[in-house]
């Protein structure tokens, strides 16, 4: 088996300054599109219902402004770490008055253990868990004050 490096996230292709949408799954499906334009997911549609389903019966993790998800699925065929930002809030149950202003995803294939999944995890968790962190992705700025900051957190 091939080990795959972890994804970074400080590539600003992998960071959405504004998501357009402001409902829990409609994030999801912009974020899952995203891991799909990159070649990292095979199937979208089967990702994006399983994430769904998840959501329903093990919400993603919320940390004040933000919300992280993350999946490992036969859908994913490379590891695949993203952050979204909405500037108005998005919807999400569990968030400060239900609603967050960061979103991370973390997607892993199906093969990764959970060793590797979990630390996958743990890195998405990193890129939101500090408030100065959050609050100057919330607030964002230019291009490479925003690679800076993603690159900061170990990404």
């Amino acid at each position: 088996m091939t080990v795959t490096a972890a994804p970074a996230i400080a590539d600003l292709s992998r960071f959405i300054p504004d998501l357009r949408s402001r409902r829990r799954e409609s994030v999801l499906s912009e974020l899952v599109d995203a891991a799909a334009s990159s070649g990292a997911v095979r199937a979208q549609r089967a990702l994006l219902d399983i994430m769904k389903l998840r959501e329903r019966y093990a919400p993603a993790a919320v940390v004040h402004d933000a919300a992280v998800q993350g999946a490992r699925s036969l859908s994913v065929v490379r590891p695949f770490l993203a952050l979204g930002r909405s500037t108005r809030g998005v919807e999400w149950a569990g968030g400060d008055d239900g609603v967050v202003h960061l979103v991370a995803l973390a997607l892993a294939p199906a093969e990764w253990n959970e060793e590797r999944f979990h630390a996958l995890i743990a890195r998405a968790n990193g890129l939101v868990r500090l408030q100065r962190d959050r609050q100057r992705l919330i607030a964002g700025g230019s291009d490479a004050v925003l690679a800076a900051l993603l690159r900061e957190s170990g990404s």
